[in-house]
């Protein structure tokens, strides 16, 4: 008899292992593919939308990569400000200034450095930023 009730306790613990096993298989199976899904989400929302980023001057006038001059655009930080708040932010123009518009020089642009790019600060009236574009001039 004694034997008989070791071997019912023992087969009813074997069935909540097996019913925990279960359950837990059942959450990694429905859990796993959706953290899946999530994390290559989140790896293409980093590739297609870059963070955008306040550069420091200093990286700015050292680097100047076409990443940095589509966030200043996109992020119109320039927009309404005037000469002297713009040198603040970007510094000097490389290119002498003109009436109305400064242009920088951009470095850094993937393409092989085949074509040339600029990024141009155009002023208004007032003498605050109306648009700031980037242009490329092709070889």
């Amino acid at each position: 008899m004694i034997i008989l009730l070791q071997v019912m306790s023992d087969d009813e613990e074997f069935k909540k292992d097996k019913q925990s096993g279960c359950i837990t298989t059942i959450i990694i199976a429905i859990v796993g593919p959706i953290m899946i899904a999530a994390g290559a989400f989140a790896i293409l929302l980093g590739i297609v939308f870059p963070s955008q980023r306040d550069y420091e001057k200093w990286e700015w006038m050292s680097t100047r990569t076409c990443t940095m001059v589509n966030d200043i655009i996109e992020s119109k930080i320039c927009i309404g400000k005037s000469s002297f708040e713009v040198s603040k932010i970007l510094g000097e123009p490389t290119k002498p200034k003109e009436s109305g518009k400064w242009t920088y020089h951009i470095k850094n642009c993937n393409d092989l450095n085949l074509n040339f790019h600029l990024l141009i600060v155009r002023f208004g009236k007032e003498g605050k930023v109306e648009k700031v574009e980037h242009i490329i001039i092709r070889d």
